[in-house]
């Protein structure tokens, strides 16, 4: 369960950095603009920290994006690259 949570804090990270560098903004910028704290976006995007709900709707409004749940997809090894399951229950 770890390593899912670890792989969701680097990929929401990574995201993070790259709609910032999509605006053309710096770190400092985009703390600015969202009221977070600039060390705490170097380690939201770096995925040494798990964003909360709050922080990550603030960071978000940057880039005019909301919070979003979707159905996570689960490829299988053993079939076709484009071939996705649903996470099992």
């Amino acid at each position: 369960m770890e390593d899912i949570l670890n792989n969701d804090r680097i990929r929401i990270g990574r995201h993070i950095a790259e709609l910032r560098k999509e605006k053309g903004i710096s770190q400092i910028e985009l703390a600015e603009l969202s009221g977070v704290g600039s060390s705490h976006i170097a380690r939201i995007e770096t995925g040494k920290y798990s964003v909360g709900i709050d922080t990550l709707a603030k960071i978000g409004s940057v880039f005019g994006k909301e919070i979003t749940f979707q159905e996570k997809l689960f490829r299988h090894p053993e079939k076709k690259e484009t071939e996705w399951t649903k996470a099992p229950k």
